[in-house]
């Protein structure tokens, strides 16, 4: 996301690939910077903001630091479904460091910002069960968002509307039908699929 060439992106580290701290790689280059050289230190710091990782990896890029500089370690443009991750995480649920790192994302990708805005606002109508008056004004913003994923999952909400309002306005669920599907085809899978419906009549009526 930073480099300014291709060849800062393809020469990071031997691999070529992320690691799990390249993320926080300016955060631990600037307290480098400061002084503070302890591993244990800075995987104590990691830890009070949320960041889990061992102390082994910490070490590992400390020494990398001693190797090479603090300027020498670079957050790469991050993977899809870490940014997914920090989008669908629970605002209140994230470190400081991930809510910055969101927010320039978002400052950085107009589209992005988009699509933080839709998802909050539909994790905000799920939660809130808000489907019976937000619901038609929020596909309308998906299909003309310009994200075509976003205007694809617009279009398979219409194509049952009213399951969809109804799920995201009324109290109840059919989570546990679910789960006694998902429980018998667990039992036919066992049987390698010779579970028939006699068979499948008795376990679940034993069981209960």
């Amino acid at each position: 996301m930073r480099a300014a060439t291709v060849e800062e992106i393809l020469t990071h580290g031997p691999s070529g690939r992320t690691g799990r701290l390249d993320a926080h790689a300016d955060y631990l280059a600037r307290r480098w910077d400061e002084g503070c050289s302890g591993a244990h230190i800075l995987h104590a710091e990691l830890a009070a903001q949320g960041i889990h990782v061992s102390k082994r990896t910490v070490r590992r890029f400390v020494h990398r630091l001693r190797e090479h500089g603090a300027s020498t370690p670079r957050s790469l443009a991050p993977k899809a479904r870490e940014v997914s991750a920090l989008i669908l995480t629970h605002p209140d649920a994230l470190p400081e460091t991930d809510q910055a790192l969101l927010k320039e994302f978002s400052a950085r990708c107009p589209d992005l910002a988009t699509i933080r805005t839709l998802v909050e606002e539909f994790a905000e109508m799920l939660v809130n069960r808000q489907g019976d008056h937000r619901l038609d004004g929020w596909l309308n913003s998906a299909k003309t968002s310009g994200i075509p994923e976003l205007h694809g999952f617009a279009d398979s909400l219409a194509r049952d509307i009213d399951a969809v309002r109804t799920g995201l306005t009324l109290p109840w669920s059919s989570g546990v039908v679910e789960g006694h599907v998902n429980r018998i085809k667990m039992l036919k899978r066992q049987m390698f699929g010779r579970a028939g419906h006699r068979l499948l009549r008795h376990r679940i009526l034993l069981a209960h």
